[in-house]
This record gives C-alpha cells, structure tokens and sequence, in this order.
C-alpha cells in the first residue's frame, strides 16, 4: 500500500511484483484518491484470453432469418465504418489487371436464444489471404439491419493470379468502440477465405457467430449504437465512446467519465436498460456536465468506501438524483424507441413508469434526493401516454414534450440538479408551466416555490365607480388570472366589507372562476376584497380591495315619452321603414292603405328597473293597434320602437297615439303621463264619378285618442274621401245600408301634408238618420280643383255604407224631361244656361 501526491498531468507508475494463486484469474488494481476510486482488472493469461486475442469464426446460418425492418430513418443514419489504422489500401494503378469486387452479405445474431436481429454499426474489413503478410483490400459497414455491400480493389500480384478473399468483422464504428476490457482493440469475427475467387462479385451470405456466447458481442455493440443514433437523431452529437465487455461480475455495470467508458459486466449483455442507463452518464457529460458525486453516503453501499453504490428509489442526494436519475430516463425511454425505428422490441428496458418505496424500509423517500423520481418525471415529460401515479393521487402526467426537448434543454442550460432542469424548462416553455408543475408532481416533485401575486386590477362590472353613489344594489367583478410562478392559481377567497377592507379569511369560497355577482345589497358603503391561492395551497402575500361603493336608496321609476337627437315627435307615423336612432323626421304626407310604420320613443327615468314585462302600444282613434314587449328595462334608459309594423290605416283623419305601460303593471311615481298623440292625415284614393263604392270599414270614434292630444286645436277623427270637381256641379253623395244608422258628411278644401288634411270644414251635410247626406261644389264658381270629404260619425253607429260622386249633365233651356231615379239613387245633378237678355222671372215645374 503506497500514498503518494500526484499533480495535474503527471503519470504515476508503480512497480509491482508477486506469484498468483490462480494464474488465470485477474489482476485487480484500486486506486483511491479525495474525490475518486479507481479500479482496474486486468486478465494476463489463461483461455479468456487466448480467445480475445484471436478471432471468433462465423458460420453461415442454419436456421429462419426474419426479413429486415425497411425504416428508412435508421438506414440514412449509419455509424461509419473505421479503417485500419495499420494497413494501406491498394493503390490503384491505370496500367494494371486491378479489378473492382463487390462485397455484400448479412452479419446476423440470436438474442438471447430466441429472437434474430442484424449487427448494427460492424466494421468489415476484407482481406486477400496470403501465407506470410495478407493484403487490405478495402473495408465497409453493416447498416442497422447487419447488412453490408460495398466494392474493394484487387490487383493481381507475380504469382498471385486470383484473390483468396476473407472477411473480418471488427466491433467498433465511427462512434462505439465494444472490446475486451483489459484489451485495446476490438473483437474480430472472421469467415472465409474464398481461395482463387475468380469472380468480381462476392455474396458472402448470412452470417452469424459459430459459439451462441459469442452473440452477446455484436448484441452490446448494436444497442449502443442505436442509442448513439437516437441521440444523433434528435440533432445532438456524443463524443467516441467504449465499451468494455465483459468486465468482470463484481464490479457491475459504470461509467467512467474521465476515460469516457462504459464497462458491463457479462450478465449485462441483454439488459438494454442497464447499457441505456450507463450512455445516459455519457449523454449528460457530452451534452452538460456530470455533477461531482460522492456515492459513499451510507445508503446502498455495499463495502465502503471501496465499494459505494446507489439505489433506484432510496434518498442520496440531489446530484446522486440527477446524475443517476437522468440516466435511470434514458434506460428506460431510449430502448422504448427500438421497436418503432427496427421492428424489434427492445430486451430488458428500464420501467420508470411507476413510483415505488425504498426496498431498505419501503417507506416514500425524499423524492427531490431520489433518483426514481427524476427518472419518472422524466420519463412523464418525455412520453404521451397518460398515467395518475397512485403514490400522487389527484396529479397527473399533463405534458408530452419528447426526448429532443429533453436533450435541448440539457445541452443549452447545464443543469447541475433536478430542479434546476425543471425551471429551466419551465423558461423555455412558459405557456406550459402549470402542466409542467402537474407533470412533476405526478412524481412527487414540487416546483412551487413561491405564493401567486396578488389580484390586480379588479373591474366592477355592474357600472358603479368607486365613491360615486349609487342606487344599484347589486355590485358585480371581475378580475384576470394572476401569474403563478409554477402551480398556477386554483381560486380565490373574498369578502365584501362594510365601511372599510377587511383581509379575507385563508378559506377559498371561490373554485377557478373569477367573476363575482352580489345581489340585492342593502344601502350602505361596501369594499370587496379578494385573496388568491395556487394549486399548491399557497396564499398570496398580500389582498386586493376595491371600493368604496356607495349604495343609495333608489329614486323611482317613472315611464316617460323623450325624443332622441333627430326625431320631430315622440310618436311617429311612416310609410317607410327608414327611421334609425338618430334620424325620424315628421311625414310630409301620408297614403292610406299603403303600409304604415310606427315609431316611438321613451325612456325609464328613475333607478329601478321595470322588471320582465315593459310594453308600449300603438292607438288609432282610440283603439289599440299594436304593443311591443320590451321585457325588463333597467333605470334610466332609453327605449326606442323603431318601423314597427306595417299596419293598415283608410285614408282621413287620425289620432295617433303612443301609449307606455298599457296595462297599469308596472308603479311609476306619475300614472299620468303615460299617453300622447298627435293627428294625422292620410290620403285616400281618388272616386271615380258615378261609380257607388261599398264600404264596411268602421267610421272612427271622432274624439277617440283626444285625450292624449295636447295640440290647443283638435279635429274629428274620420273616414276621408276625395273627389275632383269633374262635372261643372259635383256632389259626394253618401247613405247607410241600415236606415237606423246616422253619418255625417263633411267637405274639406283638399290638403296633402299629414298635419294639414281635413281641418277645416266648407260645408256640412247632416241628415238624421234613414237620409242621406251630399256635399256640393258648383265648378261654374270655384272652378276645377279637387276636394276631401270626410264622413263623421258623431252618433256613434256603426255599420256599412254606400258613397258617389256624381257630377252635373247638361240640359237645353225649354226643354221638357223626364227623369227616373233608380235604386240607390239619391241625387240627380242637370244643368242648363240662361242668356243674360232673357232677364225676368224664370219658372221650373217638377
């Protein structure tokens, strides 16, 4: 036992000597210093030996070869092959015999006695076989499948007609190197030789390793060369890296991050996990940095402090955590791919999927301090499937970002411990924190480490402003999702205060939602104050208020007419639907029997609302028309019936009355004024003379409406008709089907404006009833214009009735007539000329 001091770079070397007991078995060196220990076997003799130093014979298959994966992923990502360090190539020569030979076959093994796969990533190397020195022809690889194709030079040499052509396949490529643990170069397999092959083709076949052991070597060689791929796939390099295989059982499986190797002991070969795990180490020393470990912490140490170890899922420490853990990840989610990029289910894999106890106590351990935990998180992190581990009830696996995400993050940032690559993490994806936070704690891993900020800012959705009173007894809120730095905010607690703000008790009474309503609040001065928690149970630091509110005592409601901006009245009628909010001028004329709209306008004045039914109705002459439900109406706003309709006015005069409230319903504190109108004049059409006209329409009430008129003069509503004064005497002749019926009959100069028809009387016929009633107009005096007429029904009958105009014929001074009245007949007009010279008394007998 030596103790010396070694600086940086400078070789120690120790001399030794002695006899072996058992002269085939290894030589072991340990090596201990502050921070490391360092064991080496080294096998100097024996059988072991012997055979690794030779090569291994191949023979060609005697049993079923499945067809290879076509994956055209893995085929365009082969590990190089490496050349001979010590040997030339042929150098080709224009003026010789050389010749170019295809080489092609399968290098195929058993895994595990049962299923046939192809060596990933061999170096084959041809030879033409000679009996002092062979000649190197060429070399090429084998693709992840185990096959190989590629051409080697021949040149023929004195006395060497023909190549005796062998192979050799060696186990390293451009990225993995898999040797004997105590030797430098890798295994060698071998078949042929081809004595004087002749030919420019050679199909070597498929070949596998003659001694079933002896598969586990291409097997070590193809996992971790499909692991390297994995990693090369996700656009991340790892350095050159060895295997030794097979170191001896005691010493297990490591890695050795100065030297950059992996040993596996021989019991390793199938387990793809355990060699996942072990380029895991490699992956994060390429990619980051390996943490300075001390394994030797009395937990899991086998013999310490020369043996020290570490378990799965009992507490170490934080860098045990993540070196360990992330390589406990890739043991179990690299071999997972195998089966999707070559056809064939990996052997052995990791299962990270589950968390369990530490086998020492089967108690839960720390799970920031045990690797299991990391490798889980990971492992969640990376996949898509779901899963709500039991040990972690209520959270569950939300995130799916994939193993590249996983290699970026590790590769960019450096991360020296779990958490650490957690936050990092977070930072790159920001929108995805809180499923990160779910995600690790499906795990047991809080990343919570902070309460959320305090709500701000908070909207009163209702109207109110703080210190303005208000009748309104309900106050409404809202405010947005305060940031949380991992969990994210789950809800809120709040609390409406009188007078002052009060902190609200630590007790959520409000589950994610935040938008508040209170309703029928008392008059009083109110605050509301809120406080946050995150899904972690933490409480923001501080509470947010919003006040004061002043609720007053409501003024009451009061149903009023109020014309907008823009309109001439507040109840308007139209022949067209064109009045919009700002613009329903007064009707320069108005046509009966054309379609009319109505329009009217209001509004709540007063700071209760109307509650669920608020109609305002459309008289005619006393008579409603048409309502329009506006439902609940709240305080102090307007209310506008906008082209309503169309209804069906006759031509004549009109009272046009807006009503609101119609029904008495609702409580205002003025019941008085809930009506007004104004009179209007439609247009009838124009009679054709001598034709009788049937009508049964009803003859208006003619002060119908009146008392919602507020105009200093008002006429009798009524039927209009109009006539032109065609014949030199013209009459408008009008009579009752029923002789007990009563109308009046008027006569009007003729006036188009709406507000100026049927006004003024000329003359007026008014006959008892069973008479009928005539209007006349000699043209002779006021020649030919055109007159209304309007039929009054100040009896208050109803009843259908005739009307005509008739108008004058012509007859010859001296002339003797007879004259017959027919039925419905009432006037008979006949006109005749007197010369001014025949003055004196004239007589006409009847």
């Amino acid at each position: 036992i030596t103790a010396v001091n070694v600086g940086p770079d400078q070789p120690l070397v120790v001399e030794f000597s002695g006899t072996p007991k058992n002269a085939t078995a290894p030589l072991r060196i340990s090596i201990e210093s502050t921070d490391h220990t360092l064991r080496r076997s080294f096998t100097l003799g024996g059988a072991e030996m012997e055979k690794h130093l030779g090569v291994v014979r191949l023979k060609q298959v005697d049993f079923p070869v499945p067809e290879f994966w076509p994956n055209s992923w893995a085929q365009s990502l082969p590990a190089k092959p490496v050349p001979l360090a010590s040997a030339e190539l042929p150098v080709r020569d224009k003026d010789s015999a050389g010749y170019n030979i295809r080489v092609h076959g399968r290098f195929v093994y058993v895994r595990d006695g049962t299923t046939v796969l192809g060596a990933d990533g061999l170096t084959v190397h041809v030879y033409d076989d000679d009996p002092v020195f062979d000649d190197y022809l060429g070399y090429g690889g084998t693709d992840p499948y185990g096959q190989f194709d590629f051409t080697v030079y021949w040149d023929p040499q004195l006395g060497d007609d023909d190549p005796d052509l062998k192979l050799e396949f060696h186990t390293e490529n451009s990225e993995v190197l898999v040797k004997v643990w105590f030797m430098l170069t890798p295994y060698r397999f071998a078949v042929g030789p081809w004595n004087n092959f002749t030919g420019d083709d050679l199909d070597v076949g498929i070949v596998s390793p003659s001694d079933e052991a002896d598969n586990r070597i291409p097997h070590v060689l193809t996992t971790n060369t499909r692991i390297w791929r994995y990693v090369h796939s996700l656009g991340h390099d790892t350095r050159f890296v060895k295997v030794h295989w097979p170191g001896p059982a005691e010493d297990g499986a490591f890695y050795n991050r100065v030297t950059e190797t992996i040993q596996l002991a021989g019991d390793n070969s199938w387990e793809s996990g355990t060699q996942a795990h072990e380029f895991g180490h490699h992956i994060m020393n390429c990619l980051s940095s390996l943490p300075e470990i001390d394994y030797c912490n009395d937990t899991c140490d086998p013999d310490p402090p020369s043996d020290c170890g570490h378990c799965v899922w009992c507490e170490e420490d934080e860098a045990i955590a993540w070196s360990e853990g992330f390589a406990d990840y890739t043991g179990h989610a690299i071999p997972r791919t195998f089966d999707a990029s070559y056809g064939t289910p990996c052997l052995n894999e990791y299962n990270m999927s589950r968390l369990r106890v530490c086998w020492i106590d089967s108690l839960w351990d720390e799970a920031l301090d045990t690797e299991g935990f990391t490798a889980a998180a990971l492992a969640d992190i990376d996949d898509n499937s779901w899963d709500d581990d039991a040990h972690t009830p209520g959270f569950d696996d939300r995130i799916a970002l994939g193993g590249q995400v996983i290699l970026d993050v590790l590769h960019d940032d450096h991360a020296m411990t779990t958490m650490a690559f957690l936050r990092d993490l977070m930072a790159r994806f920001p929108d995805q924190t809180e499923d990160l936070w779910w995600t690790a704690m499906n795990s047991g891993l809080n990343l919570d480490a902070a309460p959320p900020d305090q709500v701000f800012p908070i909207v009163c959705t209702t109207g109110q402003a703080p210190d303005v009173p208000s009748p309104n007894p309900n106050l409404g809120f809202y405010w947005p999702r305060p940031d949380d730095d991992a969990s994210g905010v789950r809800g809120y607690s709040y609390i409406l205060s009188a007078d002052a703000p009060f902190r609200p008790y630590e007790t959520m009474s409000l589950d994610g939602d935040s938008l508040v309503m209170l309703t029928g609040l008392a008059p009083a001065t109110y605050y509301f104050n809120v406080l946050s928690v995150d899904w972690d149970g933490n409480w923001s630091v501080d509470y947010t208020t919003s006040g004061p509110y002043i609720i007053t005592e409501p003024q009451p409601r009061n149903l009023t007419f109020e014309a907008p901006t823009g309109w001439d009245f507040y109840v308007i009628p139209r022949n067209t639907p064109d009045v919009t909010i700002n613009d329903c001028p007064m009707p320069p004329t108005l046509d009966g029997m054309q379609p009319t709209y109505w329009n009217l306008a209001g509004r709540n004045e007063g700071d209760l609302g109307t509650g669920a039914h608020l109609y305002t109705a459309l008289d005619l002459d006393g008579v409603e028309l048409d309502r329009f439900n506006w439902g609940d109406t709240p305080g102090w706003s307007p209310f506008m019936v906008m082209n309503d309709g169309p209804e069906t006015v006759l031509g004549g005069l009109h009272t046009f009355t807006g009503r609101l409230d119609p029904d008495d319903l609702i409580s205002e504190t003025d019941e008085n004024d809930n009506a007004i109108g104004k009179q209007f004049a439609w247009r009838p059409p124009t009679a054709t003379p001598e034709i009788v006209y049937y009508s049964a329409f009803a003859i208006p009430d003619p002060t119908g409406g009146w008392d919602s008129v507020s105009d200093m003069f008002k006429f009798y509503n009524c039927r209009g008709l109009n006539f032109t004064s065609s014949g030199w005497w013209n009459a408008m002749v009008l009579w009752a089907n029923n002789p007990a019926t009563d109308y009046d009959l008027r006569l009007h100069e003729m006036n188009e404006n709406a507000m100026g028809g049927y006004l003024l009387t000329e003359e007026s016929s008014n006959q008892p009833a069973g008479w009928a009633d005539a209007v006349l107009v000699n043209r002779n005096q006021l020649g030919s214009l055109s007159w209304d007429a309007s039929i009054v029904n100040l009896s208050g009958h109803s009843g259908s009735l005739h009307y005509q105009h008739v108008i004058s014929q012509q007859v010859a001074y001296g002339d003797s007539l007879t004259e017959i009245m027919g039925d419905q007949q009432y006037v008979l007009l006949r006109e005749f000329e007197v010369e001014f010279l025949e003055e004196g008394f004239l007589s006409l007998d009847l």
